[in-house]
């Protein structure tokens, strides 16, 4: 069902805008899921949030809709007519009751994110106790409240956000009792937990940025970023011992910045020594970006073999990422699904994606387990299966698509089916030129390959030697999937 849009032109007559409406309050909850609609109706319930009983049926009209995806293409027309069929459309009033939902709405985000991080947010509590008692009830509750978290906690922004926030609390405190020996005190802890909140998220920064230059050929400039690493350079055993985030993040922007793989089996022993130290998100975000570092160069014919990527896979289950309620990398399953060939366990391996995509994101969910289950049985030449799966993938999703079409090109060449495998090559070929969601070196370098690949097909068709195409291929700076045309 599409809804329509009516609007007047300077004409003075109606038009039909066909177009999704970009309003907020149709675009939060858009994003609500079952249980969003549960938690958000207890939410509108209580009166301390809510009075409107107005806001209760504005409510119960998205909630009712049979077919969630349909929300996304209401309109302010369309809503008014559900909630007043017999009165004439009052534009007016109709977006003031949208602004005061979307009020709601965005304070009900808030308190989800609240509960969430509820260890965090004592800062508001400890913050009244000091406004409200001159006595030690602020800098007993204090002490409990930061002797509650363990290391494995240093590294969320937060934590450092909060620390600072609350040591500028005990700053007012001792402040109001004009004791200047703790007031002295209190600052040193503030600027050391500011520097140290500095190096954390310099790392995060750094990686990312480096990870960012691996598929662009305009990177962003690290010349801020890099004074913090000179820091942690210059006293590498402190930060091995007392910091284990910092050393991790240290070792791979290493293996990054030299291409050093035997830095990689450090790293992940390391990182399993001293898992309990090292908050979980850290964990996964590390283990993520050295997943797609090492598939990339494995993939561009580089020294990282099938064993060191199964290894980083069997890593992931000793640190418990895939055990933990959390999301999951997406590419962990396509990692599993490219490299654990196993003819034998492909049923089994497809129960378990689907026993554990839930923890993907919502966004990426569907594809990434038609995709992965897709790599699996093209992995044991099950190519009927391979382009079952395949057929699933939303192709309106251009990274999706991507994906797709480099794995269908791979199975009409090894099916020699050179009829659709030209089809789709043309096709792919023109949405590689026209897309820009892609940086150009991931362009250039996918567009080699498929017209690599367009050239082994035809040599296939006039049986032509393939020696001269290989040391053509073989000649060529490392590009991905140079390794499987070389292996044809």
């Amino acid at each position: 069902m599409v809804i329509f849009d009516l609007r007047i032109n300077k004409l003075g007559k109606f038009t039909l805008d066909t177009k999704v409406s970009k309003y907020k309050t149709i675009e939060l909850i858009s994003t609500f899921r079952e249980r969003d609609f549960r938690s958000f109706e207890k939410f509108l319930a209580s009166p301390y949030f809510n009075e409107s009983p107005l806001m209760i049926r504005l409510f119960e009209v998205f909630k009712n809709t049979e077919n969630k995806s349909e929300i996304s293409k209401f309109t302010p027309i369309h809503i008014h007519k559900l909630l007043f069929p017999e009165k004439p459309y009052n534009n007016t009033n109709i977006r003031k009751l949208l602004s005061n939902f979307n009020k709601l709405l965005e304070d009900y985000l808030r308190q989800v994110n609240y509960e969430k991080y509820s260890k965090f947010n004592d800062i508001y509590l400890l913050r009244e106790i000091n406004q409200r008692f001159s006595g030690d009830l602020f800098v007993k509750m204090l002490d409990e409240y930061m002797n509650s978290f363990s290391d494995n906690e240093k590294g969320y922004m937060t934590y450092y956000n909060n620390k600072i926030l609350l040591e500028y609390e005990e700053f007012r405190h001792f402040l109001s009792s004009f004791d200047v020996k703790c007031m002295h005190n209190v600052a040193e802890k503030i600027e050391n937990t500011f520097k140290e909140s500095v190096i954390f998220n310099s790392v995060f920064i750094y990686l990312m940025i480096k990870f960012h230059s691996f598929f662009c050929t305009h990177t962003l400039k690290l010349h801020p970023i890099t004074k913090y690493f000179r820091i942690i350079k210059n006293d590498v055993p402190y930060y091995k011992e007392n910091f284990p985030y910092v050393y991790s993040g240290y070792l791979l922007s290493v293996i990054f910045d030299k291409n050093d793989y035997s830095l990689i089996k450090e790293l992940l022993e390391y990182m399993s020594s001293n898992s309990e130290r090292i908050f979980y998100g850290a964990v996964d975000f590390i283990l993520n970006l050295l997943m797609v570092y090492m598939v990339t160069k494995h993939e561009s014919g580089e020294e990282i073999t099938d064993e060191d990527i199964l290894n980083l896979l069997e890593t992931f289950d000793k640190l418990g990422v895939i055990k933990r309620k959390r999301l999951i990398p997406p590419h962990y399953f396509t990692a599993l699904a490219r490299f654990k060939r196993n003819p034998e366990e492909v049923d089994e391996t497809v129960k378990f994606f689907s026993s554990q995509i839930s923890k993907v994101g919502p966004s990426l969910r569907d594809d990434v387990f038609y995709i992965s289950a897709a790599y699996l049985y093209y992995s044991v030449k099950d190519y009927y299966m391979a382009e079952d799966y395949l057929a699933h993938i939303n192709s309106k999703s251009p990274f999706s698509y991507f994906e797709a079409n480099i794995l269908l090109l791979k199975i009409c060449f090894e099916n020699r089916e050179f009829g659709k495998f030209a089809l789709v090559f043309k096709k792919f070929e023109m949405f590689l030129k026209r897309n820009k969601s892609f940086p150009e070196k991931v362009k250039a370098d996918t567009l080699k390959f498929i017209h690599f690949l367009n050239e082994f097909s035809k040599l296939k068709k006039s049986r032509l030697s393939l020696s001269n195409l290989k040391s053509s291929v073989a000649s060529e700076p490392p590009f991905f999937n140079k390794e499987y045309l070389l292996s044809i």
